[in-house]
This record gives structure tokens, C-alpha cells and sequence, in this order.
């Protein structure tokens, strides 16, 4: 996008919304040769799962997904967000 007239915006709660998810499912084609689109219309898709993207002029430029896990540690229930790290 050309920094002075770009219209960015974030969006989320993506999975019902098919022009937005065909955007997301387009990039982690292009970035990570993987689709989602079979996984979602298998139902596998839960809330747990939440991508957060970065829209450029209507179109997917970046995403951040978050996996909640729901979890019990020591008897007592967690809801955890694993993220990456790295050495």
C-alpha cells in the first residue's frame, strides 16, 4: 500500500466471513503453502481459534492468530495463550 492514501484496518471473528477468510486463507497459502478452508468447512474451526488481521485497502496484508486452550493445572482450570519463542 502507498503510505499516503492506504485505508488499514484490523479485523477479527473472521471465520463466518467469507470474503474477509478467503483474504487470510490466501496469505497463509502464499506465506506457509496451508489452507484452512477444508479445515473450516469440516467444522474444526472453534472459537479457540483467533486470527487477527491486518487489512490494507480491503485486502489481507498480515495476521496474528491466537490459540486458546483451555486447561487444568494443579486442580485448577486455566485458560492458556501459547505463543512462540525462540532461543
Amino acid at each position: 500500500c502507498d503510505r499516503r492514501q492506504r485505508q488499514m484496518c484490523i479485523r477479527d471473528r473472521i471465520r463466518d466471513n467469507l470474503a474477509v477468510r478467503t483474504g487470510f486463507d490466501r496469505l497463509a497459502q502464499q506465506t506457509f503453502d496451508i489452507s484452512f478452508e477444508e479445515w473450516h468447512k469440516g467444522g474444526w474451526w472453534q472459537e479457540n481459534y483467533q486470527p487477527h488481521l491486518l487489512l490494507c485497502d480491503g485486502k489481507v496484508a498480515a495476521n496474528l492468530s491466537v490459540n486458546r486452550i483451555d486447561c487444568q493445572i494443579n486442580g485448577v482450570r486455566r485458560r492458556m495463550f501459547p505463543t512462540l519463542s525462540h532461543a
